[in-house]
C-alpha cells in the first residue's frame, strides 16, 4: 500500500512539473524567437542607416561604413535561422510534450479508480464474513470479484509505473534534443557571425585620416595662413617709424620737423651774430661787405648739413678740454683775420656731448 502511494504522489509531482514548466520554457522561448526577429531587424535598419550616411561622406568613410553595412546585414540572416529553430524545434517541442502527460494522468486516475473498486470488494467480503448466516456460494462471490479487482490493480500500477519510465525517458531525450538544438542554433549564429565580423576590421582600416580629414585640415590651414599674413603686414605697418597720415591725407614727419626747427633756430641767432660783427664796429659805425652774403649762404650749407646730421651720435673725443681748446683757438684766429680785413675760413662745426662746437 505504501508503494503504490509514493507511485500515486510520484507521477502526480512528475507530471504536474512538466505541465508547469514545460509551458512556461515555451512561452519565453516563443518571446526569444520574437526578440531576435526584431533585433534582427534592427540591425538591417541600423546598416541601411550607415549606408545612408555614408553616401554623403568622404571618399574613406564611405567605402568603410557601405562595407561595413553589408556585413551586419548579411549577419543578420543566421539571426533569423536561430529564430526559426528555436521556434519549431525548441518551443513546440516543449508543447508537444506537455500535452503527453495528459496520457499519463489517466493512467493514475484508472488506477485510482481501479483502487477504489478493490477497496469496495474488500469491504463487501469483509461485511459477508461478519455475518454467520451468510451463504458460502455469496462468500466465495465475494472473495473472486475482491481478488478480481486486487489484481486489475495490481496490472494498473505495473502499468502506470512503465508508462511513468517511459515518460521520464522521453522526458530527458526531449530536453536533450531541446538543448542541442538551442544550443546548435546559437553555435550556427555565432559561428557564422563571427565569419562575418572576422572582414569588419578590414572595413574599418578603409578609414583614412590623411584622406578624410584633408577637407578641414586645407581649411584650417588657409585660415591660419590668413592670420599670419595680418600679422606680417601689421608689423610692417610698426616698422614704418613715427610716420602718420593725418586726416587731410598729407604724411607729417615729426623728426624731421625737429630738426628743421632746431637747424633754423641756431642759423637765425648764428646770422645776428655773425652780421653784428661784421656791421657794428667799436664805436657803434657799420660797415657793409659783399663777402657777408657769401658768408650767409655758407652759414646756410651748414646749417644744413648739421640738421642732417641732428640724432647721429658723434664718436667720443680723447681728452676733456680738447673741444673747448680748439673752439677757442678757432675764434682767435677768427678775429684776428678780421682785424686784417681777411675773411676768416669757415670751419665745420662738429657736434659733441655738450653741444655744437
Amino acid at each position: 500500500m505504501l508503494v503504490r502511494d509514493s507511485l500515486s504522489r510520484l507521477v502526480s509531482r512528475k507530471s504536474q512539473l512538466v505541465d508547469h514548466h514545460f509551458l512556461s520554457l515555451a512561452a519565453l522561448m516563443d518571446d526569444i524567437t520574437r526578440t531576435e526577429a526584431k533585433l534582427a531587424d534592427r540591425y538591417t535598419a541600423f546598416a541601411e542607416a550607415l549606408q545612408a550616411y555614408s553616401e554623403e561622406e568622404s571618399p574613406g568613410i564611405r567605402k568603410s561604413l557601405s562595407k561595413y553595412g553589408a556585413m551586419l546585414e548579411k549577419a543578420q540572416d543566421q539571426r533569423r535561422k536561430l529564430a526559426n529553430r528555436c521556434s519549431s524545434k525548441v518551443a513546440e517541442a516543449l508543447r508537444e510534450f506537455a500535452t503527453k502527460t495528459k496520457d499519463i494522468r489517466d493512467e493514475l486516475q484508472t488506477r485510482d479508480k481501479l483502487k477504489n473498486k478493490k477497496e469496495l470488494k474488500k469491504k463487501a467480503l469483509d461485511k459477508l464474513r461478519s455475518k454467520e448466516s451468510s451463504a458460502t456460494k455469496a462468500l466465495n462471490d465475494a472473495k473472486l470479484d475482491h481478488a478480481s479487482a486486487k489484481a486489475a490493480v495490481l496490472e494498473s500500477d505495473k502499468g502506470l509505473a512503465r508508462s511513468i519510465v517511459e515518460f521520464e525517458g522521453r522526458k530527458l531525450d526531449c530536453l536533450r534534443d531541446l538543448m542541442h538544438d538551442f544550443l546548435e542554433a546559437q553555435l550556427i549564429l555565432c559561428c557564422r557571425t563571427l565569419e562575418r565580423l572576422s572582414s569588419g576590421q578590414r572595413y574599418i582600416d578603409y578609414i583614412n585620416p590623411d584622406e578624410d580629414l584633408k577637407e578641414v585640415t586645407t581649411m584650417e590651414k588657409s585660415i591660419n595662413d590668413t592670420g599670419r599674413r595680418k600679422n606680417k603686414d601689421g608689423r610692417r605697418g610698426k616698422r614704418g617709424g613715427r610716420r602718420t597720415r593725418g586726416s587731410s591725407g598729407d604724411d607729417n614727419d615729426h623728426s624731421h620737423d625737429d630738426a628743421s626747427d632746431v637747424s633754423d633756430g641756431g642759423k637765425d641767432r648764428r646770422r645776428r651774430g655773425h652780421k653784428g660783427r661784421h656791421r657794428g664796429g667799436g664805436g657803434g659805425d657799420s660797415h657793409y661787405d659783399s663777402r657777408d652774403d657769401d658768408d650767409d649762404e655758407d652759414e646756410d650749407e651748414e646749417d644744413v648739413d648739421n640738421a642732417s646730421t641732428i640724432g647721429r651720435r658723434s664718436p667720443p673725443k680723447k681728452g676733456r678740454n680738447k673741444g673747448r681748446n680748439n673752439s677757442e683757438s678757432s675764434d682767435v684766429s677768427e678775429l684776428s683775420m678780421e682785424e686784417d680785413g681777411r675773411s676768416s675760413p669757415r670751419i665745420r662745426r662738429r657736434r659733441t656731448i655738450k653741444g655744437f662746437t
